[in-house]
């Protein structure tokens, strides 16, 4: 176990941190989000002292780290960055080895665990391990410098923001083989990320960080749930579970970047960007962002001279939404004037939409029975 006791931390006389006290249990996965400059990454360097609170203690296990030897405890502990770290001059089987040639293992055994490595991190087979970092995606590069951490199976991981310099996609990836990967082998885990998203995908308990203060500390559905005034409940935003839809509101679920046009823009041109968004619709704004309506495929396509500005065939829409409008309020709208999309409008700019596919797929997500709402 991972004990934070009202740690503190100044810098020329400026709070980095201030009364931080948490617990990460034995064999979890404790999550440490937050905007960048919260304290996420002081927090976690503290762990392997690389950086000494100002007061407070951190223990492991219930000894104090500062009275251990510090290459002893660095020793015991996997840690990762967002930059890889790799040895350029070393090949990926050089790189994995380097953590274990420190630890003395025999030769033999050393080749059997880097071969158990490559299998459980998915590296490639062949001339893989041969390769140099410069030869590696990032994909690949990240997965061996994690791969490097468990080299010699620590019993404690610390992970900055690993996954950042991936592809969505590949981020994406990564999230869901290190869940499979703590699922098998329980270590105790500490990981710094600034995307709620991810928090939420992998933790066990979730500890919500801003200005160096812990605001909220808990298993990641009861914050999702029961998210406290202020910074973390904008934090959590989109991730948090309502308890009944009428919670719900539209700020919360719209899509705040939906596809638009200026009024002037040809048809043409409009047609075209319908067709690489893969909508069958423009939201019409001005200049300012002001809504003034709606151009559907439909409507281009009875017009005979499509070099003609948008504004010629443009509609008024049938209706709007307000960002206070609840999901009960929505779906009514939807339903009373027979449409699958609501653009949401405040002072008179248009600030997102709603599909009926998002209150649906919100719903689902929420654990919101969709009989309460059947009826409506």
């Amino acid at each position: 176990m991972i004990q934070f006791e009202n740690v503190s931390k100044s810098v020329g006389g400026t709070a980095v941190l201030t009364g931080v006290s948490f617990e990460v249990p034995t064999g979890e996965l404790v999550v440490l989000a937050g905007p960048s400059g919260c304290g996420k990454t002081t927090t976690l360097k503290m762990i392997n002292r690389l950086i000494a609170p100002t007061s407070g203690r951190v223990l492991i296990d219930g000894e104090d780290v500062a009275r251990q030897q510090v290459l002893a405890l660095r020793r015991g502990m996997g840690y990762v960055t967002q930059h890889t770290g790799l040895f350029e001059h070393l090949t990926v089987r050089q790189n994995l080895a380097v953590v274990l040639e420190l630890e003395h293992w025999e030769e033999a055994a050393a080749a059997r665990r880097i071969g158990e490595l490559a299998e459980l991190f998915s590296l490639p087979g062949g001339d893989f391990l041969d390769c140099y970092p410069y030869q590696l995606t990032n994909l690949q590069k990240q997965r061996v410098c994690i791969a490097r951490a468990f080299a010699a199976d620590p019993d404690v991981l610390l992970m900055d923001d690993p996954f950042a310099s991936l592809e969505p996609g590949e981020r994406s990836q990564m999230q869901d083989e290190f869940v499979t990967l703590q699922a098998l082998l329980r270590k105790t885990v500490v990981f710094i990320t600034s995307q709620m998203e991810e928090a939420v995908k992998i933790a066990d308990r979730l500890c919500i960080m801003y200005r160096g203060a812990v605001l909220q500390y808990d298993k990641p559905e009861e914050i999702l749930k029961h998210p406290r005034e202020g910074f973390v409940r904008e934090f959590v935003g989109r991730n948090r579970i309502f308890s009944a839809p009428e919670e719900i509101r539209a700020a919360d679920i719209m899509l705040t970047r939906p596809v638009t046009t200026h009024p002037e823009v040809p048809m043409l041109k409009g047609m075209e960007k319908m067709r690489l968004a893969k909508v069958d619709s423009l939201l019409v704004t001005d200049e300012e962002g002001y809504f003034l309506g709606i151009v559907r495929a439909e409507h281009v396509h009875r017009c005979d001279n499509k070099e003609e500005a948008i504004k010629s065939v443009m509609r008024e829409a049938r209706v709007t939404a307000a960002p206070g409008d609840t999901v009960p309020e929505l779906l009514a709208k939807i339903r009373r004037c027979r449409v699958n999309a609501i653009p949401v409008v405040q002072d008179d700019k248009l600030v997102g939409l709603i599909t009926n596919s998002s209150i649906v797929t919100t719903l689902s997500q929420q654990s919101i029975d969709l009989e309460e709402v059947e009826g409506l």
